[in-house]
């Protein structure tokens, strides 16, 4: 692979047709900002220099992007905590009520997903998030203005609306830092907010219960909502954009620390849009395996998160109790000795989010291209809000606190993930063997009206399968027109071939008439002296007349 700080190679008219032609503004972000970086080029990364930059970065970015998940986490479940510290009660809600509370969170995130795809490519991450965070913060409070179910719909899908920026914006921050190798720990490592907010809001929960003054449930959402508001303040300053302009690292560190992940070949940051990739994006298997794996997943997610309060106090225990007990499924298997078997069940349910960070590992890692990755993205979450959507309505009211059909539902979709999960291992072991047969040329990009740009240099693998696939292209070309000429040859020769036969014909049939006889005729004969003798040399006819 070339260095960052090595020249690009001199395009010659014998390179020019193995090179594709890119304009510069369709690179790379990070790739156009290197330029204002050319005195720190020169220095090679060493493994220490790389050991060194991996533990800033980790000490510095990854607790910072885990307690943001946490929060979220925390704000998400506050409905959850509240349904059995009087919320349903206050609210008057009854029936399906409760369950069109938890769906149309995922309502308001599924219409975002495609929102949130577009403002990731147009706008610096880091503040992009900040952003969210402050303005979920302020949806949160204000919910405890709601007097009904209407308002608590409303409220509850602007949030979802917010809040479906944070976790696409996370795993594209991992992929702007990491190489591929270290993603899928990191990955793991924001996404632990999800079990540490199990544990802290349970405790919290369990803490606000004991509130007089104001309605429990009130107490939650202005705690929850306003620590997360302070949080929003600290994220705004402390998660940098991209690597160059960090505040962590200096100006030399920051330009090993794009060289360190070139070889991702996935890209980093671009603010266009690109068509194609969209197009790609949407036209690979991969994108919709991962979709319906996240649909089949998230469906026992939505039900069994939203109603987990309500299941475990159906199992006999009191409602601050409750809030208690939940916190066990976050840390380990309870023994059936002290509990009942059926809560050792929803324990082990838990075990199924570890696929969440996973499949967002898998596209950051896997996926080249900012605006694909930013659209298989959006299709995986819109997947995410379906599941979630479809998961609180299995739960019928009628049923609790038991719940046996909605219960039979995640079952099933446990067991459609299985089957999907392997349709993708085998897809992508034989996507991979295809992918080991072709060669990435060490080839330039030509710029529109400039200098050549190394392939390498763009960040993302885009660049050298667009030479691969433009070459396997011309090579299609030639042979069509090779077997056109062929085709065109052969037509050439048969016509030749006729026409010599017509030919032929004509001159047979001409023979044919000259041999036919005819009466002799003196008048032909000529004499002829050769060398003192006397020969006869005659027309049409072999006689030799006598006397001669």
């Amino acid at each position: 692979m070339t260095r960052l700080d090595e020249p690009a190679p001199a395009v010659t008219s014998n390179d020019a047709k193995d090179i594709s032609k890119v304009n510069i503004e369709d690179a790379d972000d990070t790739l156009q900002a290197l330029e204002n970086y050319q005195s720190q080029l020169g220095t090679p990364l060493s493994p220490e220099d790389d050991r060194r930059i991996l533990r800033r970065i980790d000490i510095c970015l990854i607790p910072v992007l885990f307690l943001s998940y946490l929060f979220q986490y925390l704000d998400k479940q506050a409905m959850g905590y509240s349904a059995i510290l009087g919320l349903r009660t206050d609210m008057h809600l009854v029936g399906q009520d409760y369950s069109w509370a938890s769906s149309l969170f995922y309502f308001g995130y599924m219409v975002a997903s495609g929102i949130v795809a577009l403002l990731i490519i147009r706008l610096p991450v880091g503040r992009f998030m900040s952003a969210a965070m402050g303005i979920w913060a302020a949806i949160l409070m204000l919910t405890v203005l709601c007097k009904n179910a209407n308002g608590l719909w409303a409220a509850r899908f602007f949030l979802g609306f917010v809040e479906s920026s944070i976790a696409p914006s996370m795993s594209l921050i991992i992929s702007m830092w990491y190489k591929r190798s270290e993603q899928p720990i990191r990955q793991c490592a924001w996404f632990m907010g999800n079990v540490i907010g199990g544990l802290v809001g349970g405790l919290l929960g369990y803490g606000v219960g004991h509130i007089d003054g104001i309605p429990p449930w009130k107490a939650l959402f202005i705690l929850f909502g306003g620590i997360t508001l302070l949080w929003s303040v600290i994220c705004w300053f402390a998660i940098p954009d991209s690597p160059l302009g960090a505040w962590f690292l200096p100006i030399e560190d920051q330009v090993k620390a794009v060289e360190r992940v070139q070889d991702n070949l996935t890209g980093i940051k671009s603010h266009h849009v690109k068509r194609y990739q969209v197009i790609e994006a949407l036209l690979d298997p991969k994108t919709w395996l991962l979709a319906l794996f996240q649909f089949t997943q998230n469906v026992p997610n939505g039900g069994v998160g939203s109603f987990a309060s309500i299941v475990v106090e159906g199992f006999g225990f009191t409602t601050l109790d409750t809030l208690l007990v939940q916190m066990i499924v976050m840390i380990r298997q309870i023994n059936p000795d002290y509990i009942w078997s059926r809560f050792m069940g929803y324990c082990l349910i838990i075990a199924f989010s570890a696929n969440f960070p996973l499949t967002l590992a898998m596209i950051t890692s896997n996926t080249a291209g900012f605006t694909k990755k930013t659209t298989v993205t959006a299709v995986v979450f819109i997947a995410y809000c379906a599941g979630n959507i479809i998961g609180p309505q299995i739960m019928f009211a009628r049923e609790a606190p038991s719940y046996p059909s909605g219960f039979a539902g995640v079952l099933v979709c446990f067991a459609c993930s299985a089957i999907i999960s392997m349709l993708l291992r085998f897809y992508c072991i034989w996507e991979n063997k295809k992918r080991d047969n072709i060669h990435i040329p060490s080839e330039g990009f030509e710029e529109d009206g400039g200098p050549a740009v190394l392939a390498s240099l763009n960040l993302t693998v885009e660049g050298f399968l667009d030479i691969q696939g433009s070459r396997k292209k011309k090579k299609k070309k030639k042979k069509k027109k090779k077997k056109k000429k062929k085709k065109k040859k052969k037509k050439k020769k048969k016509k030749k071939k006729k026409k010599k036969k017509k030919k032929k014909k004509k001159k047979k049939k001409k023979k044919k008439k000259t041999k036919k006889t005819k009466p002799i005729n003196m008048d032909f004969f000529m004499y002829e002296e050769k060398a003192g003798r006397e020969q006869s040399s005659y027309l049409q006819t072999g006689f030799v007349p006598c006397g001669a």
